[in-house]
This record gives C-alpha cells, sequence and structure tokens, in this order.
C-alpha cells in the first residue's frame, strides 16, 4: 500500500472512529460496552422519522480546492525529503526551521502579565517550522521577512557564572509552589520562570514582573547557577491560566540558566500576535492581544528535491498505474519512456487534488453527520433505560475518565497546574452543558454525560431496525473479517512490519481495544450515518453557511 493510499486509509479509519467522537460506544456487555443490538429500542425512545431521514441541518461549508491548495501539499510532502543547511544571516522565510525561545504576555488591568502556557523560557528551544502552524494563526506568519541577527539568544549553565555580574542579569528558576484556589482547596506542584533583573543606577529593579512584591529577585543578585534559596517567598500572579491572581508562596528556589546575552524581534522588542476569537486552549486568552518576545537559536533552509518521476514513484510511493485515470484524462502521450516519466511529473497536481477533494467532502460528511445527531438528541425522546444500564454507564464513565486523567498526567508537561484532580480534568474535557458550576456538583453531571450517551447509542440503534440497516449473522461475520483485514493491512504497512516478526494481529488489535463487537458497532454505525447522509444529500437538506473569517 503505498504512501497517498495510507493517507486515504487513516482517512477511512477517522470516519470510523467518529463513533468516539460523538459518544456512541456500545457493545456486548454492561455500561459502555452494553449490546444495544439484544434490545428493541422502540421500549426506550421515539423519534418521528422526518427528525432523521432528511431532516433540515445546517454547517460550516467547506472551501474548494485551489491550486495553491494542490501546492502546498506537494511541497509539503516534498519538504520531507528535503535536505537543510545552517544559515546565520538574512530573513527568515516559509519553509526554514527555525530554534527558538520565546515568551508570551497579555495585558491585565492594565499591566502585561505572562500566562501559563505561553513561555519556553524555562525549558527547552523550540524547533518550529514556518508553515507548520504549530503556533496560533500570524505567529509564523510574523516571522517571515525578520533578520536574524535582530534576535540572538545566549544561555550560560556555567556554575561558576553568578547573577548580576556576568552579561545580562536574567535568570531561569524553578521552584516549589503552593497556593489556595478559589474553592479554598490547596494546590501545590513545581514552576519554572524567567526573571529580569535589569536595574537602574539607584538599584531598583526596571522591569516590572511577577515577583515585584517581595525580596526574590534581590537575593537571586549575587548567587551562582545552581543555587538553592533557602527563604520562603510570597507573590501574587497568574500561576493557573486563568489570568486571575492568586497568592503564591515559593520554596526551593532554584537558579538553572542565566542568560548571557539577549535580543528580540520587532520596533520594540516582540511581535504582536492576538489569539483567535475562540481558543478553546484557554477560554480566558480568546480574542486577546498578546506580545511575544521571541529570540532565535539557530536557522536552517531546506532544499526540496526536484519533482521527477523517480520522486513521485519511489519517495512518494505512488504507482505509475495509480496515475493512469488522471493521465488519461489530460490525454498525456505514453508511448516512449521518456513520455511516461513526463506523464507520471504531469499527473501529480491533478493526482493530489482528487485526494484533496476526496478529504473535502470527507469533511463535508463528518460535518453533516455531527450537525444531524446534534439534531436527532434535540428531538428524540426517552421514555425508559434499559434496567441498570444508567447506573452501569455512569460507573463506567467514572473509570474510564479517572483512566484517561492519569494518562494525561502522565503525559502532560503542566506539572499539575492545568488539572489538580479528576473532577478537574472532567469539566474541562466535557465542558459547561454538563457542569455549570464546575465541580461543585459531579454526580449531577455524570448522569447527564451518561443520560446522553445512552441516548446516542439507541438512537443509533433505533434507526437500525426502524429502516432495515441491521446485518444478519452471516453479514456480520463476512463484514468483521474484511474489516479486520483491513485495519491489519493499514497498519502492518504504516509501521513497516508487513511478513516480520512484529506483524500486527488480530489479537494486538483486541488488545488495544479494538475487539469483535467494537469493530462490528463501528461498522453499524457507518452504515447507519452513511445511510442518512445519502438521505441529506437527495432530499437537498444540507444549508451550508459560510465559515467565519
Amino acid at each position: 500500500m503505498h504512501r497517498m493510499k495510507r493517507i486515504l486509509s487513516l482517512v477511512i479509519l477517522a470516519a470510523m472512529a467518529v463513533t468516539a467522537v460523538v459518544g456512541l460506544t456500545s457493545c456486548g456487555g454492561t455500561g459502555l460496552d452494553y449490546d444495544y443490538s439484544k434490545k428493541d429500542m422502540a421500549k426506550y425512545l421515539s423519534i418521528d422519522r422526518a427528525d432523521y431521514y432528511g431532516a433540515p441541518i445546517t454547517v460550516t461549508a467547506v472551501d474548494e480546492v485551489t491550486d495553491e491548495d494542490v501546492e502546498e501539499l506537494i511541497d509539503s510532502l516534498r519538504l520531507q525529503y528535503a535536505t537543510s543547511e545552517a544559515f546565520t544571516d538574512g530573513a527568515i522565510a516559509k519553509n526554514d526551521t527555525v530554534v527558538i525561545f520565546y515568551r508570551g504576555q497579555v495585558e491585565v488591568d492594565g499591566k502585561w502579565v505572562d500566562f501559563v502556557g505561553g513561555s519556553n523560557l524555562h525549558s527547552t528551544a523550540y524547533s518550529l517550522t514556518i508553515g507548520s502552524k504549530s503556533f496560533i494563526d500570524g505567529f509564523e506568519d510574523a516571522l517571515i521577512g525578520k533578520n536574524l541577527e535582530d534576535a540572538e539568544l545566549t544561555l550560560w549553565t556555567n556554575r561558576e557564572k553568578i547573577v548580576g555580574q556576568d552579561g545580562e542579569p536574567i535568570v531561569y528558576v524553578s521552584y516549589n509552589y503552593e497556593y489556595t484556589d478559589k474553592d479554598n482547596k490547596k494546590k501545590t506542584g513545581t514552576f519554572r520562570d524567567r526573571i529580569d533583573l535589569h536595574c537602574d543606577e539607584e538599584g531598583s529593579f526596571t522591569v516590572p514582573g511577577r515577583y515585584d512584591e517581595g525580596t526574590l529577585r534581590a537575593d537571586l543578585l549575587g548567587k551562582k547557577i545552581g543555587t538553592v534559596l533557602g527563604g520562603t517567598y510570597t507573590a501574587s500572579f497568574d500561576i493557573t491560566g486563568d489570568l486571575e491572581p492568586e497568592t503564591v508562596t515559593m520554596t526551593n528556589v532554584k537558579i538553572t540558566h542565566i542568560v548571557g546575552e539577549e535580543t528580540t524581534f520587532g520596533e520594540n522588542g516582540y511581535l504582536t500576535v492576538s489569539f483567535p476569537e475562540e481558543y478553546p486552549n484557554n477560554e480566558k486568552l480568546a480574542g486577546k492581544t498578546a506580545r511575544w518576545y521571541v529570540s532565535v537559536v539557530s536557522a536552517s533552509r531546506p532544499t526540496m528535491p526536484e519533482i521527477t518521476a523517480s520522486f513521485v514513484t519511489d519517495k512518494l510511493g505512488i504507482a505509475y498505474e495509480e496515475l493512469l485515470p488522471v493521465i488519461n484524462e489530460l490525454q498525456l502521450p505514453t508511448d516512449t519512456a521518456d513520455e511516461r516519466e513526463a506523464a507520471t511529473v504531469a499527473a501529480l497536481p491533478g493526482y493530489m487534488r482528487d485526494y484533496l477533494e476526496e478529504n473535502r467532502e470527507n469533511n463535508l460528511y463528518q460535518a453533516a453527520i455531527a450537525a444531524l445527531i446534534e439534531h436527532m438528541m434535540e428531538k428524540a425522546v426517552v421514555t425508559d433505560y434499559p434496567k441498570g444500564l444508567l447506573e452501569d454507564t455512569i460507573e463506567d464513565l467514572w473509570e474510564q475518565n479517572k483512566l484517561d486523567y492519569e494518562s494525561y498526567m502522565s503525559s502532560s508537561s503542566s506539572s499539575g497546574a492545568y488539572y489538580a484532580n479528576v473532577n478537574e480534568y472532567i469539566v474541562a474535557y466535557y465542558g459547561e452543558e454538563y457542569f455549570p458550576d464546575g465541580t461543585a456538583d459531579m454526580d449531577a453531571g455524570m448522569k447527564k454525560v451518561a443520560e446522553d450517551t445512552i441516548k446516542r447509542s439507541m438512537l443509533i440503534h433505533y434507526i437500525a431496525d426502524k429502516e432495515g440497516l441491521s446485518m444478519s449473522r452471516r453479514e456480520r461475520k463476512q463484514a468483521y473479517e474484511e474489516r479486520l483485514q483491513m485495519m491489519l493491512d493499514y497498519y502492518n504497512a504504516y509501521y513497516g512490519t508487513t511478513g516480520t516478526a512484529n506483524e500486527f494481529t488480530a489479537e494486538d488489535l483486541e488488545n488495544a481495544g479494538y475487539t469483535e463487537d467494537v469493530i462490528l458497532e463501528d461498522i453499524l454505525y457507518e452504515k447507519v450515518y452513511e445511510y442518512l447522509y445519502e438521505a441529506l444529500k437527495t432530499s437537498d437538506s444540507i444549508t451550508y453557511e459560510p465559515a467565519e473569517e
């Protein structure tokens, strides 16, 4: 299976995974594993056919594929095989990779303050490829055209260096913190920060910071890298990311680095880039204008390979035969070897356009299904629940979210600053719709999550029964075997394990959660979704509204 087909297979698997996105989990057992296929859902739920078959919905339009989109996709693939060369002067351009330190600030009550997650000055430099869209919109564009000599940074880790005596008096520190939140709960953890110790001729600090209220900044002066201050310090600043100050007590303050030389971009030393109006990562930052202080450690520029027939077939893995539909459509000559090579190169943009068009159709499909499910959820009426199912689902949801929280905390770099416990994690995950009072009433919120989870699952099985989409035992067996083989082919091709001792097996998929029941449920959901989507298109009941600028 060549590379682009792998991408398309991933799209197929992503479409299968939409069941998880909308909460339609079911199969064999209790709670989240309840087997809805063994019950008549009409006993528990009712909905008019007009509210699911061809029901009017509105979705956000997906832009048409443009020549620029095709060119960007091809360039992104070329970039994977590019060679790079370091450069130390000149302007930053698209596709360059810059290794940077950055620090973001937003204005709160007339003062520019740091925010959690807005800086990497306390850790390692970040390798950013311009055009990768790794940062908020506008950040990478703001770097294009900036000259490297205008943003340099030297970090000292030599333990003989002394704060305030060598180079610029800017230090990085780590410390243990403790504060009491708005619910009067004590929170603890570790934090890292950058502290500016510039002083005027009279010895007063000239740059406002988090630590203006205490003696911490003064106590850092004259100390060596690696020193741990023995005192306890208190300051009022935002340590949670909600842009509201907490009274923070700090202990074990350790000096980790000293900045030897620092200059940053922009006339005033910073770039101005605003957060999007909708910013789910931190709603407090949505729409806010931020100042970004950016320093460059190093930079490199790619030399992208020429698009040749061998690049298309050998590097991208696209067989000549798979390009034939485009070649024939363009009526390209293919009589000689040279002509076939030229046709291979000429057909690549059309092939990529077909891929983008297919991906666009998939996006429209998923948006329509999500909108229809929301509509059906509003119209369907649950008259009862199968015995014990609600209680089992609540219990299973608690257990699953505890596991998810533990996984999040073990892999997160937040050091516990974002979610102090599983309740906070659950509230953030499900949102205000289920937990309008935050963590104040977890039982009520989880009950509503469970009710909606069950309702969604009952809806799909209700429609499958009413519309004759349920599968016979023979159909289920055949569908499972075909899907299992497709998944094995995909994963083995993707990881290069086909025919090796590490080849993925059905047992591996089952251990990862893809049991036979789960796979069959996914297939059933797909059948229902595709059936409903055709009804939407046939009845012309989808209204497309333009995306917000």
